[in-house]
C-alpha cells in the first residue's frame, strides 16, 4: 500500500507548541466525581483505545484527571509502548502523562496515531531518564522537534488507520465471545457434577526462576525469561519478557512449549494471580520464571480442558478467596492444586475437548486476521513516519 505522501509540506515542530500535557491532579481518587481509573497495567501495547480500568476506590495517592478525547501515555518504561485514547472521563496513574491535542496545529484523531509510532515512542524511550524505572520527563519532551504533516493530510492518514483499529477492535469482540461460549461448553458439562480437586487433573508443576534480566524484552536470537504479563487475557504474550544477562542462567527444562498451560503466581490484581493461558507454539529462546508457572496435565486430560477449568467461574472465585499479600498477591502451588473442578467421565472429557478444538480453529481464524491488521498498521505507519 502507497500512501503518496508529499512531505515536502511537513512542517518540524516543538512537541510542546502542538501537543498540551494536562496536569489536573486528583489527591483523593475516592473523591474524584468519576467512576473509571486507568493504571498503565490497564494499557495493551498496540491497542489505540483504553479497553480497561478499574474503580478509584481500589487506589490511592494523587492521579491525573482526564477527559475525552485526551491521550494516556506510559511515561514509565515508556519501551513497553503504552498509549491509548480515552473514550470517556477518569483518573489515571501519575506514572503517565495526559496528553490533548491543540486542534489549531494537530487533528485530535491523529495524536493517539502519531504517539503509536515508533517514530515518537523511540524518541520518548531515547529521551528517558533513571535506570530501574526509566521515565519521561515533560520538559524534555516538550523541547523534542518532530514533522507534521498539514492538518488535512493528518485527517487523512488517522481516517485510514483508525478504520483499520476499529475493525481489529470488531474481530477481537468476536474472538472474545467464542471465549465465552468456551467457558459456557464447559459449564455445562460441570453443572450437576460432583467436585474434586485440580491436584486430580495435574501431574506436576513446573516452576521456572527469575535470574538477572535487563529492563528491555530480548530481541530476535536473544535468551528472555518471561514476565507476569506474559500470561496475557486469554493469550500468551511472548513479548513480555526481560532479556538475560548471563547466558548461563538459561534453563532448557523450563522453555516454553506449544501447548503449555500457564499460570502466574502473583500479582498486584487479585483477577490476575493464577490467571491462566495456553502457548500456541514453541518459544525456544524464553524460559518460565518463577511466578509463572506451567501446569503439566494427567494422561486423559487434554491442556485445552484443564484451561477451561481455570477459567472457571467456581475456579476463579476460588482464587479470590485464598490469595495471600497486601500489595503483591500471591498463590501457593498446594493451593493452586486445590482449586475446584468437577469430576468428569472419559467420555465428557472427550466431547468438551471436541468442541473446544472446534472454538479454538475458528478463534486462531479471527487471531490470524489480528495479527494481519496490526501488521498493517504497522507497515503504514512505518511509511507514514519513515525518514522523518
Amino acid at each position: 500500500m502507497t500512501l503518496n505522501l508529499d512531505k515536502s509540506a511537513w512542517q518540524r515542530i516543538a512537541f510542546g507548541d502542538v501537543i498540551e500535557n494536562v496536569t489536573t491532579r486528583v489527591e483523593d481518587p475516592s473523591k474524584a466525581g468519576v467512576d473509571k481509573y486507568v493504571g498503565l497495567e490497564h494499557l495493551d501495547p498496540g491497542v489505540m483505545t483504553v479497553q480497561r480500568w478499574d474503580t478509584p476506590d481500589k487506589v490511592e495517592a494523587q492521579k491525573l484527571r482526564f477527559q475525552p478525547g485526551d491521550v494516556i501515555f506510559g511515561r514509565r518504561r515508556a519501551y513497553q509502548k503504552k498509549v491509548a485514547l480515552a473514550e470517556f472521563e477518569g483518573i489515571c496513574s501519575a506514572h503517565a502523562l495526559v496528553l490533548r491535542a491543540r486542534p489549531a496545529c494537530i487533528d485530535p484523531t491523529f495524536l493517539p496515531v502519531f504517539l503509536s509510532s515508533d517514530y515518537f515512542l523511540d524518541r520518548a524511550i531515547a529521551i528517558s531518564v533513571g535506570s530501574l524505572s526509566p521515565t519521561v520527563n515533560w520538559r524534555d519532551l516538550k523541547i523534542q522537534e518532530f514533522n507534521f504533516p498539514p492538518l488535512d493530510e493528518q485527517k487523512r492518514i488517522a481516517d485510514l488507520l483508525w478504520a483499520i483499529e476499529r475493525h481489529r477492535h470488531a474481530t477481537r469482540e468476536e474472538d472474545v465471545e467464542l471465549a465465552s461460549l468456551a467457558t459456557d461448553t464447559f459449564e455445562s458439562a460441570a453443572a450437576g457434577n460432583e467436585l474434586t480437586q485440580l491436584a486430580t487433573w495435574v501431574e506436576r508443576i513446573d516452576a521456572g526462576r527469575s535470574p538477572r534480566a535487563a529492563a528491555e524484552p530480548a530481541a530476535d536470537g536473544e535468551l528472555g525469561v518471561l514476565k507476569v504479563s506474559a500470561v496475557g487475557r486469554d493469550v500468551f504474550v511472548p513479548e513480555e519478557n526481560k532479556r538475560l544477562l548471563n547466558a548461563a542462567d538459561f534453563r532448557t527444562g523450563d522453555i516454553v512449549h506449544a501447548g503449555d498451560v500457564l499460570v502466574t503466581r502473583a500479582n498486584a490484581v487479585v483477577d490476575n494471580v493464577a490467571r491462566p493461558c495456553m502457548v500456541d507454539r514453541d518459544f525456544p529462546n524464553l524460559m518460565l520464571s518463577d511466578k509463572t508457572l506451567r501446569l503439566v496435565p494427567t494422561q486423559g486430560y487434554p491442556g485445552r480442558v484443564l484451561l477451561a477449568a481455570l477459567r472457571s467461574p467456581a475456579y476463579r472465585a476460588y482464587v479470590r478467596e485464598v490469595v495471600n499479600g497486601t500489595e503483591a498477591k500471591n498463590i501457593s502451588q498446594a493451593k493452586i492444586l486445590a482449586g475446584p473442578v468437577p469430576v468428569l467421565q472419559t467420555t465428557e472429557v472427550e466431547r468438551v475437548a471436541k468442541t473446544l478444538a472446534s472454538l479454538d480453529a475458528t478463534s486462531t481464524y479471527l487471531r490470524s486476521e489480528i495479527d494481519t491488521l496490526v501488521a498493517l498498521k504497522r507497515s503504514i505507519l512505518a511509511e507514514v513516519f519513515g525518514g522523518n
